[in-house]
């Protein structure tokens, strides 16, 4: 007996162990291993065990309010072990984050405002509304994706920058629905008394804004490498109607959370959890709330957001579905009463028939919506894949897309220029070719591009006001102007001059120069070589 009791205790205590050892592991190794990983693979990495703690809080707790009197008054296991486990994983994010800080070195970020206007701008009205539409568009993205774009610098996105801006009713409605949702997480969410019928009006409305949205949508056209072969004058460049976001609606949100939070507690939970766990928190070091950073739109920053809000509207459908389900048993249990009794008049036959056949109609329309949104994100995929497949592709449809960003006409008519299409080439830089507007490196390009169109007068002119340019920066200094790059700029635009210099003996000295300028230029070099052979 003394024995068995002993073995017993002793099974209890490595099961007790292996039940450690396996907490340990799953709870904080395996989070802190992935964290890590993501950490250094981008910085948004450091959200990963923020998002893994809401989650934790939402399946074990009801709402803040609960929790803070459980742990403070009540004390309760489960509230005291849901605070270590926050508390040992705020750690490891803090030290992983110091620990990758430290691996930057002590030299800070050099930003420009063109990189960011809206995080940068001075006016407190303008920045924080600004950076909020931009929330509005990246909605607007997972929605649909029509404007997708590897560049969204300088003027790209217009300011809001005044109080009769109709954009700034789309922040005032996203607010509405991010402090909905932060006072059901504080405060929990009420019970539910909603009706069957109060449901369906909020399907109702789902599905009509849905269906407005499907049909409103303005689908870009893709573009095949047959179509990269098109004129960049058939490309639009109608700035007035590109900026024009102000009619997307942020109304949509505001149906789909309290759609779902009419149904019940857990579902309405499960959508709390999606909304700050998955879309907001790892949305966080890219929000331009606790940091500015180098950027003002991105698409890629969105990546992880999309599972907080594919959730939402797999819940939505969830929904949908749920509703219809209801209505059809309800009205399946009606035909069979009625068909029980023998006073069932014929026109209520007819009644409960049309009945049971607008339910399957709505059904039907569910059903087409959800394939319609499929069928167009895997056209927009289909896009993508094929705009990626090479450069010139790529800046085409950036080009397409967002025909205001100077980043993105140097690059578009810098893959123009390489495939020799000179002449669109030009019409693209033409607004970035004076040396005053983006900088002398847009004016080498442009001024290659002239010297093919035989336009070298005008190159000249160029490149003498890029030269002036260049000598302005030396004298001001900074990060941006250090003397190994404006030394490379000022051979390439030598090596420019020299193509369109006729006299053999002058275009060598040209060259020459070019080469002492910066004697580690390979482009200069290979020009001056080539020179050499044909002299």
């Amino acid at each position: 007996s003394t024995t068995t009791k002993q073995q017993q205790q002793q099974q209890q205590q490595t099961t007790s162990f292996s039940k450690q050892l396996n907490s340990l592991i799953g709870i904080y190794f395996i989070p802190f291993l992935g964290m890590s990983l993501s950490l250094f693979s981008k910085e948004q990495g450091a959200t990963t065990l923020i998002s893994l703690v809401i989650y934790d809080f939402l399946q074990h707790h009801h709402c803040l309010l609960t929790y803070s009197h459980d742990l403070l008054v009540d004390k309760t296991p489960k509230a005291i072990a849901f605070l270590r486990r926050t508390g040992v994983l705020a750690l490891q994010t803090i030290v992983m984050a110091a620990f990758r800080y430290w691996l930057n070195g002590e030299t800070s970020p050099d930003f420009i405002f063109d990189q960011n206007p809206a995080g940068f701008s001075d006016d407190r009205f303008t920045r924080i509304l600004s950076t909020q539409w931009v929330y509005c568009l990246y909605i607007r993205d997972m929605m649909y994706p029509a404007y997708l774009c590897p560049d969204w610098s300088g003027q790209s996105i217009a300011l809001i920058t005044e109080e009769s801006d109709e954009r700034i009713y789309g922040v005032l409605l996203l607010w509405v629905v991010a402090g909905g949702s932060l006072y059901s997480l504080v405060m929990g969410l009420p019970p539910t008394t909603t009706s069957s019928a109060a449901v369906v009006s909020a399907v109702s409305a789902v599905s009509a804004e849905t269906t407005t949205t499907t049909t409103t949508t303005d689908t870009s056209t893709s573009i095949s490498s047959s179509s990269s072969r098109q004129s960049i004058s058939s490309i639009s460049r109608d700035d007035d109607d590109y900026n024009n976001y102000r009619y997307f609606n942020v109304y949509f949100i505001i149906v789909i959370t309290s759609a779902v939070s009419t149904l019940d507690p857990g579902r309405s939970s499960i959508s709390i959890m999606a909304f700050w766990g998955f879309t907001v928190a790892p949305f966080l070091l890219s929000s331009n709330s606790f940091v500015v950073i180098g950027l003002m739109k991105a698409d890629r920053v969105i990546y992880l957001p999309l599972l907080g809000f594919c959730i939402l509207e797999a819940l939505v459908f969830k929904l949908i579905f749920g509703v219809l389900q209801i209505q059809q048993d309800e009205a399946d249990e009606e035909q069979r009463s009625k068909a029980s009794s023998t006073t069932a008049t014929t026109s209520s036959s007819t009644s409960s028939s049309s009945s049971s056949t607008g339910i399957k109609s709505r059904w039907a329309m569910t059903y087409l919506t959800f394939m319609v949104q499929l069928l167009l994100l895997t056209s927009k995929l289909h896009e993508r894949n094929v705009a990626w497949t090479n450069s010139l592709n790529l800046w085409l449809s950036a080009y397409a897309i967002n025909p205001v960003s100077h980043h993105t006409m140097y690059n578009c008519g810098y893959e123009l220029s390489i495939m020799k299409r000179y002449a669109e080439a030009e019409q693209v830089m033409r607004p970035i070719g004076n040396p005053r507007v983006d900088g002398p490196s847009n004016t080498f390009v442009y001024a290659m591009v002239l010297f093919n169109l035989r336009r070298c007068d005008e190159a000249n002119v160029l490149i003498d006001d890029a030269m002036i340019v260049l000598d302005e920066k030396r004298a001001l200094g900074g990060p941006r102007n250090q003397p190994q790059s404006l030394n490379r700029s000022a051979s390439n635009l030598l090596v420019a001059r020299a193509h369109c210099v006729d006299d053999p003996q002058q275009r060598g000295g040209v060259l020459y120069q070019a080469v002492q300028m910066d004697q580690t230029n390979t482009y200069a070099i290979q020009q001056a070589e080539a020179m050499m052979q044909q002299l």
